[in-house]
């Protein structure tokens, strides 16, 4: 065996390059799965702040909308409703147009790759509670 002939000296210097290219390979592999991770955890994150700002937006429209309806109901003027109409029909149409961004994220459509049971059942109570709104904002 050629290895045993060699001196101690030097068949532990290759065990200890060997032992650090192993300790580089794992760190490379490490620092690029991190990355990715990283990556998709960021598109996450960005859809999810997108979805609940779009929510946010949408109730508020909501809630405006209703307090002109309200205001609408208590006024009995024919000249100071008009302009409360107007105003509800804004709100509305901001509300339709909020909804319809949320209908429209890629978030409520499956990416590519698999995907774990509790991300599926996720994506379906995304998907119904956007059919919802639209369901409400077609209504009023």
């Amino acid at each position: 065996m050629p290895f045993r002939n060699v001196r101690i000296g030097t068949r532990l210097f290759a065990s200890f390059m060997v032992l650090l290219a192993l300790s580089l390979l794992i760190s490379f592999v490490s620092l690029v799965q991190l990355e990715s991770l990283r990556t998709v955890t960021q598109n996450i994150v960005d859809l999810r702040v997108r979805l609940v700002t779009l929510s946010n937006e949408a109730n508020h429209h909501g809630l405006q909308a209703a307090n002109y309806l309200l205001q609408l109901l208590q006024t009995e003027e024919r000249e100071e409703r008009i302009p409360l109409y107007a105003m509800m029909d804004k709100e509305l149409a901001d509300l339709g147009r909020a909804v319809s961004d949320i209908g429209g994220q890629s978030c409520l459509r499956p990416p590519a790759g698999n995907w774990t049971s509790s991300m599926k059942r996720e994506r379906n109570m995304t998907t119904c509670s956007a059919s919802r709104l639209k369901a409400l904002s077609c209504t009023a």
